[in-house]
C-alpha cells in the first residue's frame, strides 16, 4: 500500500489514499483486538498458534508455486 502512495505523483493523493486504507482497516483491527480481549489467556494463545501455522503453510505454498516448473 505504500508504495501505491508514494508510486502517486501527488502527495497529498498518496495521503487520501493511505488514509483510506487505514480507515477501511480499522474496523477488523479494532474487532480482533476486542476479540483476543474477551477470550480467555489459552484460547489467545492457541489461536496465536494456529495462525502462526497457517500463515507458514501459505507462505510455503507460495513459494512452491513461484518454482513449480
Amino acid at each position: 500500500m505504500y508504495v501505491m502512495a508514494a508510486g502517486n505523483a501527488d502527495p497529498i493523493e498518496g495521503a487520501k489514499f493511505l488514509v483510506a486504507f487505514g480507515l477501511g482497516t480499522l474496523p477488523a483491527l479494532l474487532g480482533f483486538g476486542m476479540a483476543t480481549r474477551w477470550l480467555s489467556g489459552a484460547m489467545t494463545q492457541r489461536i496465536t498458534k494456529i495462525s502462526g501455522v497457517i500463515l507458514l503453510v501459505m507462505g510455503l505454498h507460495d513459494f512452491q508455486r513461484q518454482y513449480e516448473c
